[in-house]
């Protein structure tokens, strides 16, 4: 079934349906591109909301951020050393693959998505961007699985704001590559394995500051 949508809404229940029609029918659909299309389709409302409204553009980047869960489940987790997300990866050749993890990190974690979207009141989305190269409050954000458990716990977040720049990274000798061909022979794969020796210092602590114990409402 093909989607059919216009892309200047006249009013917020206009926009309402546009998107909902969208959500409902991306809920079926198996076609990568076709919902890439859809994706382009909201930014055109967005766009037009922009120039013509100051009400209507969460909604449409509620629909967008569903639409990318829905792209990041079709293409799958990418499996190191699997056949089947090398192969979905040469299946969509106009996707690079920054924006392939994106859409994968978004179908990672959809409840986090939805309580983003659900925390999003203004008409614009606290979160700006994709996860891994995205905005918040009009500063540079990124999304990572390596900040400290010891930051929160069960459904708290930790955060770090800093100047970035004062993070100091030291690296010791050359990246060590250690290729084994036997331990995985049976799968007609070869095993490599990287080690680098580094360290972190903090040239001005007083450039970064913690949040502990933080929670999307």
């Amino acid at each position: 079934m093909s989607l059919v949508v216009a892309t200047e809404p006249t009013s917020l229940v206009a926009v309402e349906d546009q998107c909902a029609r969208i959500e409902a029918w991306a809920e079926t659909c198996d076609n990568v591109a076709e919902l890439r299309d859809a994706m382009n389709k909201c930014s055109a409302i967005s766009e037009y909301l922009r120039l013509t409204a100051t009400e209507g553009t969460a909604r449409v980047e509620t629909a967008k951020r569903r639409l990318e869960v829905r792209v990041g489940a079709l293409l799958g987790p990418a499996q190191v050393g699997g056949d089947r997300s090398e192969q979905v990866d040469r299946d969509q050749p106009d996707i690079d693959k920054a924006t392939v993890s994106h859409f994968r990190a978004m179908a990672a974690d959809p409840d986090t998505v939805e309580e983003v979207i659900a925390a999003s009141t203004d008409t614009n989305m606290i979160w700006s961007g994709k996860l891994d190269n995205g905005t918040l409050a009009g500063y540079t954000a990124r999304a990572s699985n390596q900040v400290s458990a010891a930051l929160g716990g069960g459904s708290e977040h930790g955060l770090i704001f800093g100047n970035w720049s004062d993070a100091l990274i030291g690296m010791w000798g050359a990246l060590e590559l250690v290729v084994d061909p036997y331990a995985l022979k049976k799968q007609g794969m070869i095993e490599v394995t990287s080690f680098q020796l580094c360290d972190i210092a903090l040239r001005h602590p007083q450039s970064f500051c913690k949040a502990t114990g933080a929670t999307i409402a």
